[in-house]
């Protein structure tokens, strides 16, 4: 058995800076500074490091697990507005190819598709709200799992392995993201790896991390079968 673990942002979809923007709010609200994110890097991360960052860069402190609890409060309220404004004005996209790779790999009985994102779950799943995407993924490793991203693709693979009733060593796993962070987390994880080049990744620092194979978007499925061993 296959399991296929996609990153979210700027590999199923891009939110046209949702997530930023509702992070910002609830940054706002909780400090009174503005525009936090624009001092940040939040591609390839997980949200509670994003948190943690963003609360840390606007109030000069730590943040207790109270200011996390508040902030993902304040931001998975926010979000659904976010999302619906970037969908308004243009802003929100499917990543070329996507909905037919998934439909394809969802029709085969030797490929179990999962979820390997720094989104914490509910997030993740407003974001994929208007792309129609959600039901695709009936397991997966979140943003609330653990800071470190290998560890959290460890515990969607887990899940995966639950929900099929299978052993890890029953698995095969690959995974798909869009950043170098994404090519490392799978290395570390002792994963297979896979990026798409028309998300939020530099393109030097995929290049130095070296995944395994590289495409613009999902149009070519011929190709991402061959990476895959599929027929």
């Amino acid at each position: 058995m296959k399991f296929i673990l996609f990153d979210l942002d700027g590999t199923l979809i891009k939110s046209g800076r949702a997530g930023a923007r509702a992070l910002d709010y609830a940054i706002l609200h909780m400090t009174g500074k503005a525009d936090v994110c624009s001092k940040i890097d939040l591609h390839g991360t997980t949200d509670k490091v994003n948190f943690a960052n963003a609360y840390r860069e606007a109030a000069g402190m730590e943040p207790s697990e109270e200011h996390i609890k508040e902030i993902t409060y304040r931001y998975l309220a926010r979000l659904p507005h976010e999302i619906e404004w970037s969908v308004k004005n243009g802003l929100y996209s499917k990543i070329n190819g996507i909905e037919e790779f998934l439909k394809t790999l969802s029709e085969r009985k030797d490929v179990l598709v999962g979820m390997g994102t720094g989104n914490v779950e509910r997030g993740a799943f407003i974001k994929l709200g208007p792309a129609g995407l959600g039901r695709y993924f009936p397991y997966g490793g979140y943003g609330e799992d653990a800071h470190d991203r290998a560890k959290m693709l460890k515990i969607g693979v887990q899940r995966g392995c639950f929900l099929a009733d299978l052993k890890p060593d029953d698995v095969e796993v690959y995974i798909i993201g869009d950043t170098h962070k994404d090519i490392n987390a799978a290395k570390a994880a002792g994963y297979h790896s896979a990026v798409v080049t028309s998300g939020f990744g530099d393109p030097e620092k995929i290049k130095e991390a070296g995944p395994e194979f590289m495409q613009t978007d999902f149009t070519s499925i011929k190709a991402w079968f061959g990476w895959l061993g599929l027929e």
